[in-house]
């Protein structure tokens, strides 16, 4: 009777546990890339003339715009600001920022 040995489908090691595909540290390796792209989520919505840009936040604590096609009214309203109406708390210059950042994304 012959017993088939699994391997690491990554690096070919023999797991720690037989019926595992990843070995120990391969297995680390693996979750810490999901958990890393779990966090894609955009931290705040911007709708500006029909176009609805997402902010996520990179490695360095910063915002960066992407497009994204979504119904502006299907957006929770928590997390989205609409800059074609007055958008209460922002002062001129933050506006003018928000706005420029949308038709960068938009325009290239």
């Amino acid at each position: 009777m012959v017993t088939k040995v699994s391997k690491c489908a990554i690096c070919g090691v023999r797991p720690r546990h037989n019926g595992e595909s990843y070995c120990a540290p391969c297995g680390g390796k693996v979750a810490a890339e999901y958990r890393r792209k779990e966090n894609l989520r955009p931290v705040k919505f911007l709708i500006y003339r029909d176009n609805v840009v997402g902010l996520f936040r990179n490695g360095g604590g910063l915002l960066v715009p992407r497009l994204l096609k979504r119904d502006p009214e299907k957006l929770p309203k928590g997390k989205t600001i609409n800059l074609d109406r007055y958008c209460p708390g922002f002062d001129r210059q933050q506006i003018r920022k928000m706005k420029r950042a949308i038709l960068s994304v938009t325009q290239s």
